[in-house]
């Protein structure tokens, strides 16, 4: 998991966990071990990883990676555009209401 920039003083942000919202560095990855509560053990997933691609866990669709991301998405493949965090539409899993709140580790 990417931790962000290397730089002394730059607050480094960690990216949200695409399967269980979580802001944190998992213990081993996700791919090995099947995450199936979200961070705050207040859902169930409601994405599994599968070759390394996101999968809604009750009907297997593949969902956009980028999507996911803080950037988003312009590729016109609509039906892929969904939370791997709720499944909604209007947002990716860096921006789901049920993600780890995202705060800096480095506070100078």
């Amino acid at each position: 998991m990417y931790a962000g920039p290397s730089t002394p003083n730059a607050p480094i942000i960690l990216p949200i966990c695409t399967i269980c919202l979580r802001q944190h560095r998992h213990t081993m990855p996700v791919i090995q071990f099947p995450v199936r509560r979200t961070w705050d053990d207040k859902y169930n997933t409601h994405c599994k990883r599968i070759n390394k691609a996101i999968h809604t866990r009750n009907s297997g669709i593949t969902l956009c990676s980028l999507w996911q991301c803080e950037c988003g998405c312009h590729e016109k493949h609509n039906h892929m555009h969904r939370c791997s965090g709720c499944g909604a539409t209007t947002h990716g899993a860096s921006k789901c209401p049920r993600a780890q709140n995202v705060t800096t580790t480095n506070t100078i």
